[in-house]
């Protein structure tokens, strides 16, 4: 199956860039391009009309394309084409992933054509006859480590660097080609041409790079293409069925070149110029499986943040405890005044309770006190009738039974008595007489009684009058002598018939 442009999701993402901000670099044997992504829209583009060949100049070079791009992001992915930056192909043994690295470090400790410490990455490529094979790219540390330093010191995080053969490998979302169709690539970067075989599919099988163009010497680099097309074949045991050329003004040198190959040549319909090679390292990042720069340094602004964001965690939280214990402070010292004001007003309390219980107590004792003088007062109507009775009496006057009944809007009262003991004869007239100022004084008092019928008391049994008969010691015993007078008014009582001292009376209180 043909992958052609803009016809399936992959190729669709592969030509969509990411939505974010960054700035795309290509650096190929000092010529120099940005080109700037705002939030996915691609913005200025920026060639350096200078060469740039060292690390300081790389930091000159970047701060000016962020001026002249007004990016204002810090990501930077960065196409590297440099003399010192190869590419070397290695046979794989069978054997565990987990050995792969190890055996790889010490392939590139055999292989780097250059002194010192190597900064490196890798893909595997397509099987040989024989073995696996992986392309191994290699970089001298102090070159790698001057690039990182020269985009920190721009204010800039370098977080893809990668080979500008990944460039080439990615633009065969332009060619109509099988997956396992073989291809070669070949395009001019300054003085030298970058070569890459390559399958349909992306799978690279040999990347290097060739002194001299076409320009230049179109025989000499026609013999290098050949001999690569070669060892391809006989390495891989595959067929090359076509050669793709770039660079300005291919069209125009294809014919001149065709006569030096065995297989097709075609032009690349890619765009060309230092713009597209920045533009493509934009679509590379977090594609591309070669990024010499490592794990831990693509990290490092996460890192970063998360230890800014923990450093002002822990200052906002000393705040927060300094605040909080400043208010606890003053809670506590708040508190302890409370408790002192508390205190005294429970010292003040409990003496005032101590007062209360002590009233209270009095209190008590005079209720007691009422309940039992209430308990004992007679009746007061009761009272009253005996008080005004007893206002009423007249001296000589005993009652001895006294009768009130409540009627309606009455009381029917009954008084009967008797006259008290005298030394003096006492008739009829003499009792309704006692009786009747009995009668009178009631009527005219605050009872006011009304008496109805006779008032006079009833006599004896016979009907007469009671007289006191002579007693035998009236003669014998001198008048004025006490125990005369007391044997007088003795004999006197005795000898005075009762019924005839009795008085009834019986009227109504209103």
């Amino acid at each position: 199956m043909l992958k052609l442009n803009s016809t399936t999701a992959a190729q669709a993402a592969a030509n969509r860039l990411p939505n974010s901000t960054l700035l795309g670099v290509s650096w190929l044997h000092g010529r120099f391009s940005v080109v700037a992504l705002q939030r996915g829209a691609l913005g200025v583009a920026w060639t350096c009309p200078a060469p740039v060949q060292t690390a300081k100049e790389l930091t000159v070079a970047l701060r000016e394309a962020m001026r002249r791009t007004s990016y204002q992001g810090t990501q930077v992915t960065l196409v590297l084409a440099h003399p010192e930056f190869v590419q070397h192909w290695v046979d794989v043994p069978a054997g565990k992933s987990s050995q792969l690295t190890k055996f790889l470090n010490r392939q590139v400790q055999q292989h780097k054509p250059f002194n010192g410490t190597a900064a490196w990455a890798f893909q595997l490529t397509a099987p040989t006859k024989a073995a696996g094979g992986a392309l191994l790219h290699l970089l001298p540390m102090e070159l790698y480590e001057g690039i990182v330093a020269a985009c920190n010191d721009a204010g800039l995080h370098l977080a893809t660097l990668t080979s500008h053969t990944e460039v080439m490998r990615a633009q065969l979302r332009h060619l109509p080609l099988r997956d396992d169709e073989i291809t070669l690539l070949a395009n001019p970067v300054g003085d030298t041409t970058s070569v890459l075989v390559v399958r349909g599919d992306g799978l690279p099988l040999i990347a290097r790079s060739i002194q001299g163009t076409w320009k230049s010497d179109a025989g000499r680099v026609a013999v290098d293409l050949n001999r690569t097309l070669l060892y391809a074949q006989q390495q891989f045991g595959v067929a090359i069925a076509s050669a793709w050329l770039s660079g300005p003004d291919i069209e125009d040198q294809l014919p001149a070149l065709a006569g030096f190959f065995e297989v097709p040549l075609k032009a690349h319909p890619a765009p060309v110029g230092d713009y597209s090679w920045a533009e493509e390292a934009l679509r590379l990042v977090g594609e591309t499986p070669v990024n010499l720069i490592s794990r831990e340094h693509r990290e490092a602004p996460a890192r970063r943040a998360v230890l800014r964001l923990s450093a002002y965690s822990a200052v906002a939280f000393m705040a927060l405890s300094v605040v909080l214990s400043g208010y606890v402070h003053y809670y506590f010292r708040e508190e302890s005044t409370a408790i002192k004001r508390l205190g005294a007003l429970e010292q003040e309390l409990q003496t005032r309770h101590h007062k209360l219980q002590d009233y209270f107590a009095e209190i008590a004792r005079k209720d007691e006190f009422l309940q039992v003088a209430r308990a004992d007062r007679p009746d007061p109507i009761a009272t009253w009738v005996l008080g005004s009775l007893s206002e009423a009496l007249p001296l000589d006057l005993v009652v001895t039974n006294l009768t009130v009944l409540a009627e309606t809007n009455q009381w029917r009262v009954t008084l009967g008595g008797s006259v008290q003991p005298v030394a003096v004869e006492t008739d009829r007239n003499d009792v309704r007489r006692l009786t009747r100022q009995l009668a009178r004084n009631l009527a005219q008092g605050p009872l006011g009684m009304e008496f109805d019928g006779d008032l006079a008391s009833p006599l004896d049994a016979t009907g007469h009058t009671v007289t006191a008969a002579a007693s035998p010691t009236n003669s014998g015993v001198a008048a004025g002598t006490f125990n005369a007078w007391t044997t007088r008014l003795r004999d006197l009582a005795v000898a005075q018939p009762t019924k005839a001292r009795e008085f009834i009376l019986q009227g109504v209180m209103r």
